[in-house]
């Protein structure tokens, strides 16, 4: 019988968060395949999230990420993880053959980092994964910093090939280092009673037309944007339904109040099942400056919910060059009139039907999970 590898997710937190989202749905996944085979690592905090991990499968370091140059405690901390995990999973080591290979992955470059260090003088596969397209190689101590970084690393994944191009282009990676794995949510159907449910919650008026965002309310996410534009949006009986929480509510909520749109925009806060937000708008609405492969964009399309969204990182392909949805260009004055026409467009529902499939058949948690399995392999 061919062993099923150990694997630990090394990640900052799981405060909430796309990338967060994702590690444990992988993780809940894995384990009912496998029980006990998966495990998440949080360098500083558990967070809200953790809630979420089924058989308490999450441990924290409690690390001072500002301890330079890293914090010892928790690296050796961590590399005892490594040791003693085959023991922590009884379930797995009872089903599988005594030598099940360890592999650790991480999450984005503060998590990369500590898990190298680890990782160090140990035969345990390292796997790291990039989200972003956020520059985290710029100067010449950041970028001999990458290239130690890869060169103690097995694989290194781009969830998308805009992450493969900033990881080569920016970081410093050589392009034949890295292997390009989509992310994937699990595709469900979905109710739009839901929907109708949230818009009681939160007295949205009969008959309102909604547009709407899911997401971490952080700058690079433009929600400023979107409120911007809205402002100028004079169609009657339009509501702005924000959802997520983030540095930026505070600014976002100032700013919708020195618009005098306090009674028109809802911030809905963070919210453990966002699945019943997308049903309750009419348009899902995109507007970040920088993404990588967003999850809430697959889920909105999954939902049946009419999308549009800002013309960076992996959004043009997951939209099929805009068959799938509406592309916005970087002026968001221009969005006033794209999105007041989309609201009455005729093809909506074509879109909408042509995004659902596109999910279903690009961007199935299936066929993330497979991709990674294959790596750990």
């Amino acid at each position: 019988m061919t062993p099923i590898p150990h694997v630990i997710h090394l990640v900052i937190s799981l405060a909430p968060g796309g990338l967060e989202r994702l590690v444990v749905d992988w993780t809940n996944a894995r384990n009912k395949r496998h029980p006990g085979s998966t495990l998440i690592c949080c360098l500083d905090e558990r967070g809200a999230l953790a809630s979420q991990v089924e058989s308490n499968a999450v441990v924290c370091l409690g690390a001072t990420r500002s301890r330079k140059p890293f914090d010892v405690v928790a690296v050796r901390n961590l590399r005892q993880l490594l040791s003693t995990l085959p023991s922590m999973t009884p379930t797995l080591t009872t089903q599988q053959p005594n030598n099940s290979t360890t592999v650790l992955h991480s999450h984005n470059a503060a998590a990369w980092q500590y898990g190298v260090l680890a990782c160090l003088g140990k035969s345990i596969r390292h796997v790291h994964t990039e989200h972003g397209t956020n520059p985290h190689g710029k100067g010449l101590i950041n970028r001999l910093r990458n290239a130690w970084l890869w060169r103690c690393t097995s694989e290194v994944v781009a969830v998308a090939d805009p992450v493969a191009e900033s990881l080569s282009q920016v970081q410093g990676v050589p392009g034949n280092r890295i292997r390009v794995i989509p992310n994937g949510i699990e595709t469900v159907c979905r109710t739009r009673e839901q929907g109708n449910e949230v818009r009681v919650k939160h007295g949205i008026p009969a008959g309102a037309t909604v547009i709407g965002s899911v997401g971490r309310l952080a700058h690079v996410k433009g929600h400023d944007r979107l409120i911007s534009a809205f402002s100028r949006m004079t169609t009657h009986n339009l509501i702005l339904l924000l959802v997520g929480d983030g540095p930026e509510r505070t600014n976002l909520e100032r700013q919708a109040r020195e618009l005098r749109l306090s009674d028109r925009v809802i911030f809905a806060g963070y919210q453990a099942n966002p699945w019943p937000y997308y049903s309750a708008m009419d348009l899902f609405i995109l507007p970040s400056r920088s993404e990588g492969l967003s999850i809430s964009l697959l889920e909105a399309m999954a939902a049946g919910t009419s999308v549009a969204v800002t013309d960076v990182g992996e959004n043009r392909a997951v939209l099929d060059e805009g068959r799938a949805g509406t592309l916005l260009p970087g002026n968001e004055e221009e969005w006033v009139t794209i999105v007041t026409a989309l609201l009455t467009d005729p093809l909506r529902d074509a879109r909408v039907a042509i995004a659902k499939d596109r999910v279903r058949s690009h961007y199935s948690l299936d066929s993330t999970l497979q991709g990674y399995e294959n790596l750990y392999s």
